[in-house]
Protein backbone atom coordinates (compact mmCIF):
# COMPACT_ATOMS: atom_id res chain seq x y z
CA UNK A 1 0.00 0.00 0.00
CA UNK A 2 2.86 2.38 0.70
CA UNK A 3 4.15 1.92 -2.85
CA UNK A 4 0.66 2.53 -4.28
CA UNK A 5 0.33 5.71 -2.19
CA UNK A 6 3.70 7.00 -3.35
CA UNK A 7 2.85 6.17 -6.97
CA UNK A 8 -0.53 7.92 -6.71
CA UNK A 9 1.11 11.02 -5.25
CA UNK A 10 3.89 11.09 -7.83
CA UNK A 11 1.89 10.37 -10.97
CA UNK A 12 -1.58 11.68 -10.20
CA UNK A 13 -4.92 10.84 -8.71
CA UNK A 14 -5.85 8.50 -11.57
CA UNK A 15 -3.35 5.99 -10.23
CA UNK A 16 -5.18 6.05 -6.88
CA UNK A 17 -7.50 3.44 -8.36
CA UNK A 18 -4.63 1.05 -7.70
CA UNK A 19 -5.52 1.39 -4.02
CA UNK A 20 -8.96 -0.05 -4.68
CA UNK A 21 -7.55 -3.00 -6.61
CA UNK A 22 -5.02 -3.74 -3.88
CA UNK A 23 -7.45 -3.41 -0.98
CA UNK A 24 -10.19 -5.45 -2.65
CA UNK A 25 -8.00 -8.00 -4.42
CA UNK A 26 -5.22 -8.66 -1.94
CA UNK A 27 -6.80 -7.73 1.39
CA UNK A 28 -10.32 -9.02 0.66
CA UNK A 29 -12.10 -5.81 1.65
CA UNK A 30 -15.48 -4.88 0.28
CA UNK A 31 -15.58 -1.91 -2.05
CA UNK A 32 -17.13 0.28 0.65
CA UNK A 33 -14.45 -0.58 3.24
CA UNK A 34 -11.68 -0.20 0.66
CA UNK A 35 -12.98 3.23 -0.31
CA UNK A 36 -13.03 4.33 3.34
CA UNK A 37 -9.46 3.10 3.87
CA UNK A 38 -8.33 4.80 0.66
CA UNK A 39 -9.98 8.07 1.68
CA UNK A 40 -8.33 7.96 5.11
CA UNK A 41 -4.91 7.68 3.47
CA UNK A 42 -5.73 10.49 1.06
CA UNK A 43 -6.94 12.72 3.90
CA UNK A 44 -3.51 12.62 5.54
CA UNK A 45 -1.69 13.43 2.29
CA UNK A 46 -4.16 16.20 1.42
CA UNK A 47 -3.91 17.71 4.88
CA UNK A 48 -0.14 17.92 4.63
CA UNK A 49 -0.36 19.44 1.15
CA UNK A 50 -2.85 22.07 2.30
CA UNK A 51 -0.65 22.95 5.26
CA UNK A 52 2.34 23.47 2.97
CA UNK A 53 0.34 25.67 0.58
CA UNK A 54 -1.10 27.75 3.45
CA UNK A 55 2.37 28.32 4.93
CA UNK A 56 3.69 29.31 1.49
CA UNK A 57 0.77 31.74 1.00
CA UNK A 58 -0.61 30.07 -2.14
CA UNK A 59 -4.21 29.63 -0.94
CA UNK A 60 -7.10 31.68 -2.35
CA UNK A 61 -9.38 31.53 0.68
CA UNK A 62 -12.56 32.58 -1.17
CA UNK A 63 -12.16 29.66 -3.56
CA UNK A 64 -11.00 27.34 -0.77
CA UNK A 65 -14.15 27.89 1.34
CA UNK A 66 -16.43 27.15 -1.62
CA UNK A 67 -14.37 24.08 -2.61
CA UNK A 68 -14.42 22.76 0.96
CA UNK A 69 -18.17 23.26 1.35
CA UNK A 70 -19.00 21.57 -1.95
CA UNK A 71 -16.59 18.71 -1.24
CA UNK A 72 -18.20 18.07 2.14
CA UNK A 73 -21.70 18.20 0.63
CA UNK A 74 -20.77 15.94 -2.29
CA UNK A 75 -18.99 13.49 -0.02
CA UNK A 76 -21.99 13.34 2.31
CA UNK A 77 -24.42 12.66 -0.55
CA UNK A 78 -22.06 10.16 -2.22
CA UNK A 79 -21.49 8.25 1.01
CA UNK A 80 -25.21 7.92 1.65
CA UNK A 81 -25.87 6.72 -1.90
CA UNK A 82 -23.03 4.18 -1.66
CA UNK A 83 -24.25 2.83 1.67
CA UNK A 84 -27.85 2.68 0.46
CA UNK A 85 -27.05 0.99 -2.87
CA UNK A 86 -24.42 -1.39 -1.48
CA UNK A 87 -21.12 -2.95 -2.42
CA UNK A 88 -22.16 -4.26 -5.85
CA UNK A 89 -23.28 -0.79 -6.97
CA UNK A 90 -19.98 0.73 -5.81
CA UNK A 91 -17.92 -1.89 -7.67
CA UNK A 92 -19.96 -1.47 -10.86
CA UNK A 93 -19.64 2.32 -10.69
CA UNK A 94 -15.91 2.02 -10.02
CA UNK A 95 -15.50 -0.32 -13.00
CA UNK A 96 -17.51 1.97 -15.28
CA UNK A 97 -15.51 5.05 -14.26
CA UNK A 98 -12.20 3.21 -14.63
CA UNK A 99 -13.16 2.06 -18.12
CA UNK A 100 -14.30 5.55 -19.08
CA UNK A 101 -11.04 7.10 -17.87
CA UNK A 102 -8.98 4.43 -19.67
CA UNK A 103 -10.84 5.10 -22.92
CA UNK A 104 -10.33 8.82 -22.54
CA UNK A 105 -6.61 8.28 -22.06
CA UNK A 106 -6.37 5.98 -25.06
CA UNK A 107 -8.39 8.04 -27.53
CA UNK A 108 -7.35 11.56 -26.56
Amino acid sequence: MLFASILASAVGSGVAAVHMFILVGFFGMTALKANVAKRAMQLVATGLSVLIFVIAGFVDYKFAVVALATSIFGGYIGAHIAIEKGNKFVMNLFAAMSLTMALLLIFR
